[in-house]
């Protein structure tokens, strides 16, 4: 069963920092050095890879992916464009998928790319990675990873759902930082009386409207959700993620997609699929990046009502039967004060349910649907430690944005220890 989108076959100009005559192009086993790639996806244009090369060559063939955060955070928070420092505490191939995001290349653009840079990195480092360690160790698969924060973190966490294959060559490992993994989630700030409990117990949010007054109950109140507590935070504000939406999408049924908004293979979306006929913005500027620069006002924001809705939310089973699919090892950073907070988690979240009751791959039988009938308390211990191992959850200071080399090392050490 295959989840991508059809992909087009794919071309490539290769280009590197110091070219050999009798040197293997795209080698990760005996170039050191830096490479570009352009590879054609379609008929819409190339885009360029970045190939760090491990400066300690080994048998492993480790491949890390990374993609970048794309146009969200505001500068003052730069993001790191070294991956060097990657490259040496993981001792891994790192490249660098420059995916197109703009108002002139909006959604599915980024997906189409990243799927199509994905199938040249399978089959020109991955692959022959693993026929030059097959005569070596034949059982030992090539350690492939992928990771990122923001839109790029969306794109991670769509790519380690649907292409962490366990009959074939797929992802074995993800690190995603604040990843935006439900863009149907967001909703003006400027209404006070709608709320949406944070999800931190593995349980799925349920949108809650609290009406103007109350009388007196002994319910306790809702927990903040992050969206509206750190609405303002000026390094990632709410406003300017509803701005990056209008942009970013040509209509809503762009971000219902589960490729865009990852949070719904594991649940129903956070609000109603706006009306066909309801434009999702008039506020489109030539190009995402000016956002940055200009201010949205909360009347202006509140006058967008697509999706503005939020709706009870169920849950949805990944991976499904047959699928040959299995949920890899992930590591989730979320920053405490980050707007998309809740997000991370509850992607955490539903990853361990889904190896609570299935192992969280999928299966050709119902036996995981009578786990929970049969297991004993010491089998629920023993699984909460094995969902707390493949699905790490971790909060940063701040908003936690990555923007220093130690940020990046601390992403590579990990690569390095699940990845062996």
């Amino acid at each position: 069963m295959r989840f991508a989108p059809s992909r087009p076959w794919l071309k490539c100009q290769y280009k590197g920092t110091q070219p050999s005559s009798h040197q293997r192009c795209f080698s990760a086993i005996v170039s050191p050095k830096t490479d570009e790639v352009k590879v054609d996806v379609g008929s819409s244009g190339p885009i360029t890879l970045n190939i760090n090369h491990p400066p300690r060559p080994s048998s492993s063939g480790k491949v890390l992916l990374y993609l970048p955060r794309g146009p969200l955070a505001q500068e003052t928070v730069p993001e790191p464009s070294n991956l060097s420092s990657i490259a040496l505490a993981s001792n891994a191939t790192v490249v660098r998928l420059n995916y197109r995001l703009s108002t002139t290349h909006p959604y599915p653009v980024p997906i189409h790319d990243v799927l199509a840079g994905y199938d040249w990195i399978i089959k020109h480092l991955v692959l022959r990675a693993a026929a030059h360690n097959a005569w070596q160790t034949p059982s030992r698969p090539v350690g492939l990873g992928v990771c990122g924060e923001l839109i790029g973190g969306s794109l991670v966490a769509m790519l380690a759902l649907t292409e962490s294959h366990t009959t074939k060559v797929g992802i074995r490992a993800a690190a995603v930082n604040n990843p935006v993994t439900d863009w149907t989630a967001f909703f003006p700030t400027t209404n006070p009386h709608t709320t949406l409990a944070p999800d931190t117990s593995g349980n799925i949010t349920t949108p809650q409207t609290t009406p103007k007054k109350r009388s007196q109950t002994n319910k306790p109140p809702l927990s903040p959700h992050s969206w509206t507590t750190f609405s303002t935070n000026p390094h990632l504000p709410a406003s300017f993620l509803l701005r990056a939406r209008s942009a970013l999408f040509p209509n809503p049924e762009t971000y219902f997609d589960h490729f865009a908004s990852p949070l719904l293979f594991f649940r129903t979306p956070s609000s109603e699929l706006p009306s066909r006929n309801t434009p999702i913005s008039s506020e489109a500027s030539s190009d995402a990046s000016s956002q940055r620069d200009s201010d949205v006002s909360d009347t202006s924001l509140a006058e967008n009502k697509q999706g503005s809705t939020p709706i009870r939310r169920s849950h949805r089973r990944h991976p499904p039967f047959g699928s040959g699919l299995r949920i890899p090892r992930m590591r989730v950073t979320v920053g405490a004060e980050s707007v998309v907070k809740d997000q991370g988690i509850e992607l955490a979240e539903g990853m361990r349910r889904s190896i609570g009751l299935y192992g969280g791959q999928s299966r050709d039988d119902r036996a995981g649907y009578f786990r929970e009938v049969f297991r004993s308390s010491n089998d629920e211990r023993i699984e909460n430690a094995e969902r707390s191992e493949r699905i790490e959850l971790v909060e940063r200071e701040g908003v936690g944005l990555w923007s220093e080399e130690e940020d990046l090392i601390e992403v590579g050490t990990w690569f390095d220890s699940v990845l062996r």
